[in-house]
C-alpha cells in the first residue's frame, strides 16, 4: 500500500523538484562574510504596505498562531517544545511592518540585535531559505519605512541574501520559491553594485517564470487555497510598490514584464472578492485560515494607495458575470453581464480623478463618477459630447440615508447609502423607449471596500473557469461552490480532500463553512483537517476523496468532470461529478447537484457504482444550533410491514409512535442503528420510525440567526447531528455543530429554505418544526 502511495505521490513531481531535493540535502553552502554592497537611493516614493495584526506584545513576549510564548531565552529560537510553524512565524519579522508598529520600535532593534547574536549563519530554523526570504523582505520594508538600519544589520541582510541565493527552494516551488525570486529582487533593489544586480537578475528572471504559472488566467493562485492566494497578492504589491520606490533600478528589458504587474493584480483582486464571503474574509477552501495573510481590506486598501500615487492603474477586470435574468426582483429585468458598448452603465469601469481611482457610469459620451469615499460624498458628472441637458444630477447626498442619484429624463438611477452588499437601483418613470440599455444593478462601493462591484439582488453567479470556483449570489444568499481540482499536481501540499465542497452565507452571516486549518505538521489533527470528512461534501467508504497524507502530501486525486451550470426560469443548477473513489471496490463515483431558486437551495448526492457507505455532512458556523423536528423521521423499510422480521434485523422494536413517520424503499444498505430502538408501525402500514434525539430527525431548523430562519429536510439518509469543531484561525478549535447524513439508497437530497424578518412566503416552513409554546 505505502508503495502504491508513494508511486501516485511522486509521479507529478517535476524533475526539478527531484534533483532540487538530492541538492538541497547534500549541499550546505558556506556563507559569505564580505562586505555590504552599497544602499541604492530612492528614486520614488515607497508606500505603507498592508499590515497584519501586531504578534510582539512586549519586549520579550510573543504572540503566533495564537499561542504565547516569552522568547527571552537565546535557545528558544529552535526550541524543540514548540511547533516548526510557530518558530517560522518567530523568524519572519511580520511585526516590524504590522499594525501599530512604530509604536514598538525599541522593541524591534533589539529583537533584530538579538537576532543576529543568536543565530549563526547557516544555523537552525532562521537560515531555512523560506523564513530567510520573508524576514529579509520585512527588514527592507521596515528600513523603506524610515527605519535606518545599523551597519552590522545590513551586513547581517547582505549575508542572509548570499546564502538564500545558494538555497533556492527549487525542491519545492509554488510559494516558497515566488518568496526566494521576491526577497532577491527586495534584496537587489535596495542594494546597489555588481552583486545587487546579480541577485535582482536572479529574482526578476524566476518572477517572469512563475507569475504566468501560479496566477491563472482567470486571477487565482493556482493552489486553489483563498489564504495562498493573499499571500501572493500581497507579494505582487509589494513588488509594484518596490518598483515605484526603485523606478531607476530595473534595467530596461525588464520593465515590460513588471508594466504588466497592474494587470496581474486587477486579476487577483477580482478572484479575492469573488472568494469572499459578504462578512468580507475569506472562505475555508484547501489549506485556509484567518490571520495569517493580512485581511482582504488591508490588500485592497493596499491597491487603491498604489492606485492613487502611481500612473499604472490597477485595472478591475471585467469579471465574468453571468446573469441570470429572470431572478431579480421586482422592477425592470437588468442584463448583469458586463458589455463593451460605451452606452451601457458599466460597473467595472474605473478612472482617475486627482490620482484617485474611482468607478464612473457612462451614457454615450457622459461619464458620471462616482467618489471614493462612500456615504456622503458628493458626484461629479462629466459632459463629454452628450447632448445638453440629457444628464441631470438629482441629488448629491449628504447624510445618513441620503444618496445620489442620476437622472435621464424620467428616468431615475439609484445608489446605495452604503456599504457591501448595497445595490443599484433603476427605476423607469416614463422615459422614452431606449434610452436607457440595461444595465448593472450591483454594487458601487467605496474605493476602499474589500470586494469588487458584485450584485447582491437578483441573481447571478461568477465561475472561475482556470480556478474551478462558482460564485451563486441570490438575493440574501451567497453560495461559494467548489468544482475544482485540488491544484497543481507537482505541488499539492495545501490541497485538502475537500472536492464538490460548498460554503453558505445568509443575509449576511456565515451558515455553512469548511472546518478550515489550525495547523500543520504530521499529526493526525493535521490529516483529519486534510480530510473528506471535515468538509461539506460526501466520504464513501470512509475514506477520502483525494489521498491525502503527511502533511502535505497527496497521492490518487478526485478530478471533478461533467460540469454543467443550467439557467431555467426559476432557478440555477450546478452539476458536477469527480471520480476520486474510483480507485475503491465497484468504482463509485460522486456526483452533486445543486438547485437554488429563492429563498431555497437543493443538494443531491447520488453514488453510481457500488459502495459500503457513504455520508454527507454539513458543518454549521459556531453559534448556530440545530434543532430536530422530533415528530418526523425517515428510515428505510427492510423487510416491509412484518414486525418479527424487523426485529430480526434491527433487534426489539419499542418505544411509541411519533406523530408523522416517513418510509423510504429500502435499497440493500443496512443502515448504522446501534442499539437506538425502533417503533413498530400499525397493522397495515408500511412505516415505522426511530425515536432517538442523537439520530436527530429527517427535518428541523436551525436556530441562532435571530429572526432569520433556516430549515432542512433530509430525503434518503438517516440524519443525526453531532458536535464537530471549526478552525477559523491557527491555534483555535472552536465547537460547532455538523449533520450528518449516512445513506441508504445511492441518492440523498438536503433541502435547505430560509426566509428574513420582512419576508412571510416561507411561513409555512415553520408547521410541524418548532416545538409547540408550553404554558
Amino acid at each position: 500500500m505505502d508503495i502504491i502511495r508513494y508511486y501516485f505521490t511522486l509521479k507529478h513531481l517535476k524533475p526539478i523538484q527531484l534533483f532540487g531535493r538530492l541538492r538541497h540535502r547534500l549541499y550546505s553552502p558556506k556563507a559569505n562574510f564580505d562586505p555590504a554592497p552599497p544602499l541604492r537611493g530612492l528614486s520614488g516614493v515607497w508606500l505603507m504596505p498592508a499590515r497584519r495584526r501586531a504578534s510582539m506584545l512586549g519586549e520579550g513576549l510573543c504572540r503566533f498562531l495564537n499561542e504565547t510564548h516569552d522568547i527571552t531565552s537565546p535557545t528558544f529560537w529552535n526550541a524543540p517544545t514548540l511547533e516548526k510553524l510557530w518558530l517560522y512565524n518567530l523568524h519572519y519579522f511580520d511585526d516590524l511592518n504590522a499594525v501599530d508598529a512604530n509604536t514598538r520600535c525599541l522593541w524591534h532593534k533589539s529583537l533584530i540585535g538579538r537576532w543576529i547574536l543568536e543565530n549563526p549563519p547557516g544555523k537552525g530554523n532562521g537560515w531555512e531559505p523560506y523564513p530567510a526570504s520573508l524576514r529579509i523582505v520585512n527588514w527592507i520594508k521596515w528600513a523603506l519605512a524610515g527605519n535606518p538600519l545599523e551597519p552590522e544589520w545590513l551586513h547581517s541582510l547582505a549575508v542572509q541574501t548570499r546564502w538564500l541565493v545558494k538555497r533556492l527552494e527549487t525542491h519545492l516551488l509554488g510559494n516558497h520559491l515566488f518568496a526566494n525570486a521576491k526577497a532577491l529582487v527586495f534584496a537587489g533593489m535596495f542594494f546597489e553594485g555588481a552583486e545587487a544586480s546579480a541577485w535582482l537578475q536572479t529574482g526578476i528572471k524566476i518572477l517572469a517564470r512563475e507569475i504566468p504559472e501560479q496566477v491563472l488566467a482567470d486571477g487565482g493562485q493556482f493552489e486553489r487555497s483563498p489564504l495562498y492566494h493573499a499571500l501572493a497578492l500581497e507579494d505582487l504589491l509589494d513588488l509594484t510598490n518596490l518598483a515605484g520606490a526603485y523606478a531607476d533600478a530595473l534595467p530596461g528589458h525588464w520593465h515590460g514584464f513588471v508594466a504588466s504587474w497592474p494587470d496581474t493584480v486587477g486579476r487577483m483582486r477580482h478572484w479575492m472578492a469573488v472568494m469572499c464571503h459578504p462578512d468580507g474574509e475569506i472562505s475555508f477552501f484547501n489549506d485556509a485560515a484567518i490571520g495569517i495573510a493580512p485581511s482582504p481590506t488591508e490588500l485592497e486598501e493596499y491597491a487603491v494607495r498604489l492606485c492613487q500615487s502611481m500612473d499604472a492603474v490597477f485595472r478591475l477586470e471585467n469579471p465574468p458575470y453571468t446573469p441570470l435574468k429572470k431572478m431579480n426582483r421586482g422592477g425592470n429585468t437588468v442584463d448583469t453581464a458586463v458589455h463593451s458598448d460605451d452606452r451601457t452603465l458599466n460597473s467595472t469601469a474605473l478612472g482617475r480623478e486627482g490620482g484617485v481611482l474611482v468607478p464612473k457610469l457612462r451614457l454615450g459620451n457622459a461619464a458620471l463618477e462616482a467618489p471614493a469615499s462612500g456615504v456622503g460624498s458628493s458626484w461629479s458628472l462629466q459632459d463629454k459630447g452628450s447632448q445638453a441637458g440629457a444628464w441631470e444630477p438629482a441629488q448629491k447626498g449628504g447624510g445618513e440615508g441620503l444618496v445620489p442619484k442620476l437622472r435621464l429624463g424620467n428616468a431615475v438611477l439609484e445608489a446605495p447609502a452604503s456599504g457591501v452588499g448595497s445595490s443599484w437601483s433603476l427605476q423607469d418613470k416614463g422615459s422614452q423607449a431606449g434610452a436607457w440599455e440595461p444595465a448593472q444593478t450591483g454594487a458601487w462601493k467605496p474605493a476602499q471596500s474589500p470586494l469588487t462591484p458584485l450584485l447582491q439582488r437578483g441573481g447571478y453567479y461568477v465561475y472561475l473557469a482556470e480556478s474551478g470556483y462558482i460564485r451563486v449570489c441570490w438575493g440574501n444568499m451567497v453560495a461559494l461552490l467548489d468544482v475544482a481540482p485540488i491544484g497543481p499536481d507537482y505541488l499539492p501540499g495545501h490541497a485538502h480532500a475537500d472536492t464538490l465542497s460548498f460554503e453558505l452565507s445568509l443575509f449576511g452571516q456565515r451558515v455553512l463553512v469548511n472546518s478550515g486549518t489550525s495547523c500543520y505538521g504530521m499529526g493526525p489533527e493535521r490529516l483529519m483537517q486534510r480530510g473528506t470528512a471535515t468538509h461539506n461534501t460526501v466520504a464513501i467508504n470512509g475514506k477520502d476523496s483525494s489521498e491525502v497524507w503527511g502533511g502535505f502530501r497527496v497521492a490518487r486525486r478526485a478530478r471533478p468532470f461533467g460540469l454543467r451550470i443550467e439557467e431555467s426560469e426559476n432557478s440555477l443548477k450546478v452539476v458536477c461529478a469527480h471520480d476520486g473513489y474510483t480507485r475503491l471496490p465497484g468504482r463509485p463515483i460522486h456526483r452533486r447537484e445543486w438547485r437554488i431558486s429563492e429563498g431555497a437551495m437543493e443538494i443531491v448526492d447520488t453514488i453510481e457504482g457500488g459502495f459500503d457507505e457513504a455520508v454527507g455532512r454539513l458543518f454549521f458556523h459556531p453559534g448556530l444550533s440545530l434543532e430536530p423536528n422530533p415528530n418526523v423521521i425517515e428510515l428505510a423499510t427492510a423487510v416491509g410491514r412484518n414486525k418479527s422480521a424487523l426485529a430480526g434485523v434491527y433487534g426489539e422494536l419499542t418505544g411509541r409512535m411519533p406523530e408523522t413517520v416517513v418510509a423510504r424503499p429500502y435499497s440493500g444498505l443496512h443502515p448504522t442503528l446501534d442499539s437506538t430502538a425502533l417503533n413498530p408501525p400499525p397493522v397495515g402500514e408500511g412505516t415505522f420510525a426511530l425515536n432517538s434525539p442523537a439520530l436527530g430527525g429527517g427535518e428541523g431548523y436551525v436556530d441562532g440567526m435571530g429572526e432569520i430562519r433556516l430549515y432542512w429536510q433530509v430525503e434518503g439518509a438517516e440524519s443525526r447531528i453531532v458536535q464537530t469543531a471549526y478552525h477559523p484561525e491557527f491555534g483555535l478549535d472552536v465547537p460547532n455543530q455538523c449533520l450528518e447524513m449516512r445513506f441508504y439508497r445511492s441518492v440523498c437530497k438536503l433541502r435547505l429554505t430560509w426566509d428574513g424578518p420582512s419576508n412571510s412566503h416561507f411561513e409555512h416552513n415553520r408547521a410541524g418544526l418548532e416545538p409547540a409554546p408550553t404554558n
